[in-house]
């Protein structure tokens, strides 16, 4: 049975913009500052561990889309998988292929490589690829995850994803595999078992959200206490130089699972959200995929010009990288084929609120 008639659940619009926010900012720090590396100063320090932190957005996103299943669908319908088709993959697509071209418009014999590339997730987009995973996965073990409890379900899933990611943190890339090196520096992202914890928590409280969230509610100091242990790890982690910065990290599997439980309950059933976080969900999508062309433009201006606001060029890119990427989707979707291009921009239903 489908459930469509269910009411509107504000907490996710407000976890989708603040994910969608963070990613943006996360890539504005690593522009800034550089990737792959904690900096010179303290300042470079804390910019690049909040940094970090931020990188949860992805698991965020994750859960989102895999708790709109579990909260919607005990079933998925017949025209599902098509409507995901022409919203998802083929924007992913269309992107891959911008991000083939502009890097490349001086020497275009490189975009056909780098086009099928972009295709196997060597873009921003990649995450895409893991969302589609998830969306067979469910229609597949949908029944038998019913028939399991949820601390079998999350223990299953967490030894999953912290043994997978375990493999990529901890050994180095064997030479007798081919492609090893690409495999173990971003190849390994796109796989679902380094995303299974999340999707399983999705489930989890999806299906059962209202039972859950009085659960989640009633636990606030284990919930705070947990979240402060996992950001104290993360930034132990960091102080040596453990990992490099982002979301595939297995500490980051502790504190993103702790975060999005905090959300919950800080946001479940909440009454409304706020217009500009509204605003942010709806284009949030079309952000994630233009936004880091308007980022690669500003500081290639910086580099170039030799000017520069210091740690302030963070700020000033980010809010010119939403406010720019909302602008060129909101004039790419008005014709009805654009939302294919850069993304659907979501149009506002009127919903009654709850009392």
């Amino acid at each position: 049975m489908s459930l469509t008639s269910k009411d509107r659940l504000f907490e996710l619009d407000t976890i989708r913009a603040l994910a969608c926010l963070s990613i943006v900012m996360l890539h504005s720090i690593k522009q800034s500052l550089g990737y792959n590396t904690y900096g010179d100063n303290l300042f470079d320090f804390i910019f690049l561990t909040i940094a970090t932190l931020l990188a949860a957005g992805t698991p965020l996103f994750v859960f989102l889309n895999a708790f709109l299943l579990a909260y919607k669908y005990d079933t998925i319908p017949l025209d599902f998988y098509k409507k995901r088709f022409k919203l998802l993959l083929i924007p992913f697509i269309c992107m891959a292929l911008f991000y083939a071209i502009y890097p490349n418009i001086s020497d275009i014999k490189n975009i056909p490589s780098a086009f099928l590339k972009n295709l196997v997730g060597d873009y921003h987009g990649w995450f895409i690829l893991v969302i589609l995973q998830f969306y067979f996965l469910y229609h597949f073990f949908i029944k038998f995850l019913y028939n399991m409890s949820a601390k079998v379900i999350l223990i299953c899933s967490a030894i999953i994803t912290a043994s997978y990611l375990s493999i990529f943190n901890f050994i180095d890339p064997p030479t007798l595999i081919p492609y090893s090196e690409y495999i173990w520096n971003k190849g390994y992202w796109i796989l679902f078992p380094g995303w299974l914890l999340y999707f399983s928590l999705a489930f989890c409280i999806g299906s059962t959200y209202d039972k859950t969230l009085k659960k989640i509610k009633a636990s606030g100091f284990l919930i705070f206490i947990l979240l402060a242990i996992s950001t104290a790890i993360v930034i132990f982690n960091n102080a040596f130089e453990l990992f490099n910065n982002g979301s595939k990290r297995i500490d980051m599997v502790f504190f993103s699972s702790a975060l999005i439980v905090t959300a919950l309950y800080f946001f479940g059933r909440m009454k409304k959200v706020s217009s500009f976080l509204q605003l942010i969900s709806r284009y949030s999508f079309s952000i994630y995929l233009i936004h880091m062309f308007f980022l690669d433009l500003f500081y290639i201006f910086i580099d170039r010009t030799g000017v520069t606001l210091g740690y302030f060029d963070i700020i000033w890119t980010f809010v010119l990288s939403v406010s720019f990427s909302m602008i060129i989707a909101f004039v790419i979707n008005k014709p009805r084929f654009g939302k294919y291009v850069v993304g659907n921009v979501n149009r506002l239903r009127k919903v009654q609120q709850a009392h």
